[in-house]
């Protein structure tokens, strides 16, 4: 299925869309689940740990990346509405780097367009240009990817 990032230039916002072969409930469990985030959220050369992931209302999460060359980062936010199997709304702070980073707003939104198969809308707001052209000029479009590949294995497997 095909990735569509929008990510207008006199915006803060990127738009990523992506269709997969499953039910809306299936692909929201996917998403959430922290035993399925640990076989799709990042390259398998990746070690992930997560340490906290509370998929909720009012729930948080922690989780730690470590590269092949031993780079250390992670990411950390708030889910601030979550709706089974529609919605989830967080905050994303990128953790890593010698100076902090100021969260994104992540809204991403599943519609079943019939029963076997469901579309995602993640909607990612951005404090600035500067923060969303440097996540689109870091390897955005290859994370997505190749991490909806990894979740497309999963769901075949179903």
């Amino acid at each position: 299925m095909e990735l569509k990032i929008t990510a207008p230039k006199d915006r803060h916002d990127i738009i990523v869309e992506r269709d997969f072969a499953a039910g809306i409930h299936l692909v929201f469990e996917i998403l959430s689940n922290p035993e399925y985030l640990m076989k799709w959220q990042f390259p398998k050369a990746a070690e992930l740990t997560i340490e906290k992931h509370d998929c909720r209302n009012g729930g948080s999460y922690l989780s730690w990346h470590k590269g092949p060359n031993n780079m250390k980062f992670g990411f950390t936010g708030v889910f601030h509405e979550v709706k089974v199997p529609e919605l989830i709304i967080q905050t994303s702070e990128f953790l890593g780097l010698p100076f902090k980073v100021i969260p994104t707003l992540e809204i991403t939104k599943l519609e079943a367009i019939n029963p076997e198969l469901t579309r995602l809308t993640k909607h990612i707001i951005c404090a600035s240009n500067e923060v969303r052209n440097s996540m689109l000029q870091n390897g955005m479009e290859q994370h997505f990817t190749s991490s909806f590949v990894r979740i497309d294995d999963i769901l075949q497997n179903k």
